[in-house]
């Protein structure tokens, strides 16, 4: 549910309240900032948790921590490391600037990487500290693909998933940067190195 939406359906609430009860508006409000938060605002009232939505669309930076991360996982299987254990990245090591390497959450919640995880020494699984494995629609983007473009995404939950779709150049050519350096990125690399991957992948 968008923002707007969510925002419409409380102020209907509102309505029905002080028609309902013949509630003043001033005390409908103040009961939703008391027991739901100032809807709004940016914060709940209470406990200051986010109250906006976002809307995570496939851009510049998360194109470029893509192919930094495939690059990374190409060199790994180049030094003979299994597929399967060379497509777990170390993002902080990898060669992008910050900026980048700070976009996992973003690319995640895009569905194109996600957190490697592994069991601790009581059976339950956590996320290996800095690690992010490159999913299927990842690795498809790198192909050249036709990926989503946008999620909306609400306390870190995915609310909704927009029908649009976008290639991993259409996110290329986001970035307005002129003096960007030029990215090296050919989808025909990723087609042939996933033809020989292909089964391992999430």
């Amino acid at each position: 549910m968008t923002q707007d939406r969510k925002h419409g359906a409380l102020e209907n609430l509102k309505q029905a309240l002080m028609q309902e009860f013949s509630f003043a508006q001033d005390t409908v409000q103040r009961l939703f900032n008391q027991h739901i938060g100032n809807v709004s605002g940016n914060r709940c009232v209470n406990c200051n948790a986010n109250m906006l939505e976002e809307i995570f669309t496939f851009d510049y930076a998360d194109a470029l921590l893509l192919i930094a991360m495939a690059k990374a996982v190409r060199q790994n299987t180049i030094n003979g490391i299994p597929f399967t254990d060379a497509n777990s990245v170390h993002v902080v090591q990898i060669d992008a600037p910050d900026s980048v390497r700070h976009r996992t959450t973003q690319a995640s919640k895009l569905g194109l990487i996600a957190k490697k995880m592994i069991l601790n020494s009581a059976s339950k699984k956590i996320q290996r500290r800095g690690h992010w494995i490159i999913t299927t629609r990842g690795w498809a983007a790198l192909r050249g693909e036709l990926v989503p473009k946008r999620v909306a995404v609400f306390r870190n939950q995915i609310e909704e998933r927009f029908s649009d779709r976008t290639t991993l150049s259409d996110a290329l050519r986001t970035n307005r940067n002129k003096a960007a350096q030029i990215v090296d990125y050919s989808p025909a690399v990723w087609v042939e190195y996933g033809k020989l991957h292909e089964g391992y992948l999430l």
